[in-house]
């Protein structure tokens, strides 16, 4: 026998109960879309669940529905003291709902979040969105396009003409001119998708606020920003610019990036199947009371029965 016995290397749940014994913390796993009723199963996964005092979620997803997403995080804060979501990969949109509702926000080397603005089906295509930011961004380009203008022809108007023509005339005239190339351009716009589209985002930020009230982990202004502010639906809110909007956030530690390593390729992106992958990666906390030869309690290196979903 070689005097250096070689050792297995510790499976994906060896190492969250690892973490669940040194940091007190239920270790969570959550890969997919964030929609109804995916908000059902991960809150049935609770009942008559020993939960520990805390919680680690590691959380990949590309969004999804802000009422579900809104459920799960407050589902995780009815249930643990302190609640850290780990962003191991590719976590955007309702994802980051979840993210705002963590008392501390965990990245890995891979990991980004996104913004809140809502996405909106295109019509006359399947499965095919649109951020809802392309429309607001949309009417403010065509209001300073169209002022502008306004503005350029009144002036040339008036200084060319050597005063003949007064201000007013000028005025009248450049109005007809916008109106005539921008006014087809605003008469496509739905005054309803307008409407959805303000409602919506006002959604994700009322939801954003009251899962905030809880954990307050965001900076003041941070909310607001995180719906408005950003240009894209795909911007990458990696650790350095998240630490512009949130208090309490750090990288991973060796043993949470091993975890995220050990899972694999999930641990980088949604998985493309309908229903996500939910799961409890460590084993359930003995009642303090538990004698350890009763054997209700797996503690082998896999999750108990009915703990995956």
């Amino acid at each position: 026998m070689n005097d250096i016995e070689e050792k297995a290397p510790k499976s994906v749940y060896d190492l969250a109960n690892e973490l669940a014994e040194m940091k007190n913390t239920d270790v969570i796993l959550y890969n997919g879309g964030i929609d109804r009723p995916h908000d059902n199963k991960f809150i049935k996964l609770f009942r008559g669940r020993i939960c520990r005092e805390n919680a680690h979620l590691y959380l990949i997803t590309g969004g999804g529905n802000a009422d579900a997403a809104y459920r799960i995080s407050n589902c995780l804060q009815e249930n643990y003291k302190h609640v850290s979501v780990i962003v191991p990969g590719f976590c955007k949109s309702a994802g980051t709902i979840i993210c705002i509702g963590a008392n501390l926000l965990i990245f890995n080397d891979l990991g980004e979040i996104g913004p809140l603005d809502v996405q909106l089906a295109k019509s006359d295509e399947l499965w095919r969105t649109d951020s809802g930011l392309n429309l607001e961004m949309s009417l403010t380009v065509l209001k300073q396009k169209s002022l502008q203008m306004m503005e350029d022809i009144m002036i040339s108007l008036t200084t060319k003409s050597g005063g003949r023509i007064t201000t007013k005339t000028a005025l009248q005239t450049a109005c007809q001119l916008v109106d005539g190339l921008y006014g087809k351009i605003y008469a496509h716009i739905e005054p309803l998708q307008i409407g959805e589209v303000a409602r919506s985002m006002q959604i994700a930020e009322e939801y954003g606020g009251r899962l905030n009230d809880r954990s307050k982990n965001l900076k003041a202004g941070a909310l607001s920003e995180l719906v408005a502010k950003y240009s894209t639906h795909g911007f990458v809110i990696d650790f350095k610019e998240a630490s512009k909007l949130f208090t309490n956030v750090r990288k991973c530690t060796d043993l949470e990036s091993s975890i995220a390593i050990s899972l694999g390729d999930i641990a980088e992106m949604p998985i493309s199947t309908t229903e996500p992958t939910i799961e409890f990666l460590s084993q359930q906390r003995r009642p303090k009371d538990a004698d350890s030869k009763k054997g209700n309690i797996s503690t082998g290196s896999s999750p108990a029965e009915g703990e995956r979903t």
